[in-house]
């Protein structure tokens, strides 16, 4: 007659201290047996796994453009796993949960043997690391494709831990929607609320404030782009944070397994100080999560003649070449109102407000530091350092003021034609630039004349008015 045993955990643990024996007993027949039932019986299993076939043919047989390149293959599978796995994940958790409501969670949530919080935990628990499977499953197979294309590599972890973390704090959203509306209604609301919180992506500087409390990072990164780690692991304390008073919340539903208000307030203030970690950090535009790898070199100044030019991938000696130009520059535009008291270059990573940090691209004031861009060839002659400065001293329209009525009907932006008009002065040439519909009358008129014109047209566009007439010779 044979005997059936109680599964046991590794014998290697056995002739260890015997707390850790216990330890170890506990987390083998208690967490992973019950954790392992819960993944074969969950109704959570077979939309994860939906989910994780569809996403690893997708990650095999298409041809998107992340192929062979390690940040987007992160990223690739980062958005599947936020979006689809994720929003599908908290779906389920809601209906879970609401089932769980409507149907009572047999002993635990009658008697409060364990808290509210406790019981929707384990219940939705099983679903997270379905989801977290799913995200694993493709990214595997989004970085198997890549090794084949462009050889030895890693993902970018910091995607990889703010997704696991984001799709702990989409199933805790189900989980809290689930507990306190009506089963359909939090199917319903769960999924309206997860995608339509996708939305601060695209408006304006959303991004880079409080769009970063739900971070579906919706970019492309070339390989030399660093990631911001800092940035990346305190979002993941919020959402981590987030989703700990969610559960809390979910499980006050019932006065009789209602934690403690001690417990309530603790996740509360954990949650607003992980949210105020993520949003009171200043942050570049398009730099939130990452920067260039070149910012991470040591920023460089060159001056000339009181002319200061800062950056992070020219060499010295193009740093002093667009210094120069940057002093013939104020030499020749003396009468101008609108020139910068110095150059950096676009992409350093500085914080706004702070000193270095590139203004407001519509600022006018003469004491900003405007920001000008690298040549993309690398390389800077004497010309090419003048249309670079000229370019970048002129402020553009605030795009706000672009996408306006008042755009559609005039012409609100002369940044092309006063860059033009004075890349012209100081070369002494007459060039012929594309769509500069003012340039060829500047340049007939005199200087002082052209002087006037520009900083009326400056101070219109920094108005969103339109330009004024240029007058004849």
């Amino acid at each position: 007659m044979s005997t059936r045993t109680r599964s046991q955990p590794p014998a290697s643990t056995l002739a260890a201290d015997p707390r850790q024996h216990r330890l170890s007993e506990w987390l083998w027949n208690r967490v992973w047996n019950w954790l392992w039932h819960e993944l074969r019986t969950t109704p959570a299993r077979w939309p994860a796994l939906g989910l994780a076939v569809t996403g690893v043919l997708s990650a095999l047989t298409g041809s998107p453009h992340w192929v062979g390149r390690w940040n987007d293959t992160t990223l690739f599978a980062h958005l599947y796993g936020s979006i689809v796995v994720g929003i599908v994940s908290g779906i389920v958790a809601a209906l879970i949960v609401g089932r769980s409501q409507s149907r009572g969670v047999a002993v635990l949530e009658k008697t409060g043997l364990r808290s509210g919080p406790a019981v929707v935990a384990r219940s939705v628990l099983p679903v997270w690391v379905l989801a977290a499977g799913a995200f694993l499953l493709v990214l595997a197979a989004a970085a198997v494709r890549t090794v084949f294309v462009s050889g030895s590599g890693s993902p970018a972890w910091g995607v990889f831990v703010i997704t696991l973390c984001l799709l702990a704090f989409q199933v805790a959203v189900g989980a809290f929607l689930g507990a306190w509306l009506p089963r359909w209604a939090a199917v319903v609301g769960t999924g309206v609320l997860l995608y339509g919180a996708l939305v601060p992506v695209y408006l304006p500087d959303a991004e880079r404030t409080w769009g970063r409390l739900y971070p579906v990072i919706q970019q492309r990164w070339d390989d030399d782009v660093v990631q911001h780690a800092a940035r990346m692991f305190s979002a993941g304390a919020w959402l981590l944070a987030a989703a700990g008073l969610l559960l809390v919340a979910a499980g006050s539903r019932h006065r009789s397994t209602r934690p403690s208000g001690r417990t309530a307030v603790t996740a509360l203030l954990l949650a607003g100080a992980a949210a105020a970690g993520v949003l009171l950090p200043q942050v570049a535009r398009g730099q939130q999560w990452m920067s260039t790898a070149a910012a991470a070199r040591p920023l460089q100044c060159a001056e000339h003649d009181s002319a200061r030019v800062c950056g992070y991938s020219a060499t010295r000696q193009d740093l002093t070449m667009l210094a120069a130009a940057f002093a013939d520059l104020r030499r020749a535009g003396a009468e101008l109102d609108f020139l910068p008291a110095q150059l950096v270059e676009s992409g350093v990573p500085v914080a706004p407000g702070e000193p270095g940090a590139p203004a407001e691209i519509w600022d006018t004031s003469r004491d900003r530091t405007a920001a000008w861009s690298a040549d993309p060839s690398g390389v800077i002659d004497r010309s090419r350092a003048v249309e670079l400065v000229a370019a970048a001293i002129v402020p553009v329209v605030d795009q706000d003021c672009l996408r306006s009525e008042l755009a559609a009907r005039t012409d609100l932006d002369a940044s092309r034609d006063i860059a033009a008009t004075l890349t012209d002065r100081i070369t002494s040439t007459v060039s012929r630039p594309d769509d500069t519909p003012a340039h060829d009358q500047l340049v007939h008129l005199p200087p002082n004349q052209q002087d006037a014109w520009m900083n009326q047209a400056v101070a219109a566009a920094a108005a969103c008015r339109p330009l004024p007439p240029v007058p004849t010779p």
